[in-house]
């Protein structure tokens, strides 16, 4: 299994991109994905979670995606 977090501050953009990859489960099979809209958030679920892969965007507020 892959785990993938996408994270940005905007909403639309995560959801649209979760709701892209969700689509298709038969050709992503071993993918399992989460979300997060804040840098916070994403932080806690790659330091509790096991996340393999992060799309992050760089530009968010409170924290970079490079200081993330």
């Amino acid at each position: 299994m892959i785990h993938l977090l996408i994270m940005d501050d905007e909403e639309l953009i995560v959801e649209g991109l979760y709701d892209m990859l969700s689509k298709d489960k038969e050709k992503y099979t071993k993918l399992v994905l989460s979300k997060a809209c804040y840098a916070d958030e994403g932080l806690s679920l790659i330091l509790n979670g096991h996340i393999d892969i992060v799309l992050c965007d760089i530009s968010m507020p409170g924290m970079s995606g490079l200081e993330l």
